[in-house]
């Protein structure tokens, strides 16, 4: 697959929020690799997708390989006029916010200042995730800002391959900690267990039901909290995660909302969760104009 840098990084940035029921403008910027290292690239090909909005990619000319996030940062004005419109008429209950800014800290906190000021009337949950965008010391700092406003916990603070430095935020947190990134398999949670909260289980991350079951069994063993996600999927994906859903302290399906069309039927919000239709299976059912 290829990505034309000078296309992409046009397109904007976007808020990601949890139970988003309208579509945001999608861009990408560098996070781990200097910025000047692909100044001059005109495309790259992309040799893997971290998650939903991470990806690893390899210059076409020069062969240099970066990480790209399509992360959700917007400025604090975007955010005023965006969350009246995502939250007005909804149950929506709880907003994820993506923080872990190439601008920095600074930029985090203006945007999720901006947050919790339009959010207020709407009494919704606050809670981040970091996609791996801080380093330890800022990891520390954000975690402690954040919980004086009042955010329920923090998601992959740390870059994915720096896990060890997990020791070093867990025994004075002010948040609880879930792994995302870090955690893909049932066979990842004993490495982390003594530095984490919780993970959280994605079926386009772990292969699916299978593998999932096997990852909450393997959490509740540690005495660890479940968070099931997703990244960018139909109603046929989302339903059957929600099928588990009963099992797992916190759910965060939501990318079905954001799809236009979306292909599939299976689930709704009902008192603002996504709940499967009560259908045969999981309950995802593909629209009959899809069929091939």
């Amino acid at each position: 697959m290829a990505i034309n840098r000078k296309k992409t990084a046009a397109l904007g940035i976007f808020l990601a929020l949890s139970a988003a029921q309208i579509p945001a403008p999608v861009g990408a910027v560098v996070r781990t690799s200097p910025w000047d290292s692909i100044q001059s690239w005109e495309t790259g090909t992309v040799k893997r997708v971290v998650d939903g909005d991470t990806l690893i990619v390899t210059d076409d000319v020069t062969g240099v390989k970066s990480r790209i996030r399509l992360i959700g940062i917007n400025t604090p004005e975007i955010v005023k006029q965006r969350i009246p419109l995502l939250l007005d008429g909804t149950s929506t209950k709880a907003l994820k916010v993506k923080l872990g800014s190439s601008e920095g800290l600074d930029a985090d906190k203006d945007m999720f200042a901006q947050v919790l000021e339009s959010a207020k009337k709407y009494d919704v949950k606050l809670r981040v995730d970091a996609n791996g965008g801080w380093n330890t010391p800022d990891a520390i700092h954000m975690m402690k800002w954040l919980a004086e406003r009042g955010v329920d916990y923090i998601e992959q603070p740390l870059e994915e391959g720096q896990e060890a430095e997990l020791k070093y935020l867990f025994p004075n947190r002010p948040l609880p900690i879930f792994l995302d990134e870090s955690c893909r398999y049932a066979d990842d949670i004993h490495k982390w267990a003594e530095h984490v909260d919780g993970v959280n289980i994605k079926l386009m991350k772990c292969g699916g039901v299978t593998e999932a079951l096997k990852i909450i069994e393997t959490a509740k063993s540690f005495s660890l909290k479940t968070m099931i996600g997703c990244m960018s999927e139909s109603s046929v994906s989302i339903a059957a995660a929600a099928s588990i859903s009963g099992a797992i302290d916190h759910i965060d399906l939501d990318s079905h909302y954001n799809l236009a069309p979306d292909p599939a039927t299976g689930v709704r919000m009902s008192d603002g969760i996504s709940i499967q239709d009560q259908v045969s299976g999981h309950g995802g059912v593909l629209k009959e104009k899809y069929y091939a």
